[in-house]
């Protein structure tokens, strides 16, 4: 069983990826909506989930703070992210925040060796 996080504001929005996942197979899922950041952060920090499906649109966080503040709660856990943003440098800086995240880990954990 997956256990879906979906943190999106825009009930046709939620029905769509619902809908997506039914035809998946939505036995295999177990699937809960949230219409706010800080209700999924209080979810992520008291239950286990297998992925994070996150607007970057929601009332509460806009655009790579809402990505940093669930990887803050959820570290090991992948988040995709959903959105309906028309600006092209959203999702750009959200890459760049994951990259410098993923590369802050690997100066953490020291140098990689070459075979």
């Amino acid at each position: 069983m997956i256990r879906v996080l979906l943190v999106e504001d825009d009930a046709a929005h939620a029905r769509l990826v619902h809908e997506m996942l039914k035809e998946r197979n939505i036995h295999r899922f177990e699937y809960r909506r949230v219409d706010r950041l800080a209700a999924a952060l209080r979810l992520l920090y008291d239950q286990h989930f297998d992925v994070v499906l996150l607007d970057l649109g929601l009332p509460d966080a806009f655009g790579s703070e809402a990505v940093v503040r669930v990887r803050k709660a959820a570290p090991s856990v992948p988040i995709v992210v959903l959105s309906g943003l028309r600006e092209e440098s959203a999702p750009s800086r959200t890459r760049s925040s994951a990259g410098a995240s993923r590369s802050a880990e690997r100066r953490a954990a020291g140098p990689r060796r070459s075979r």
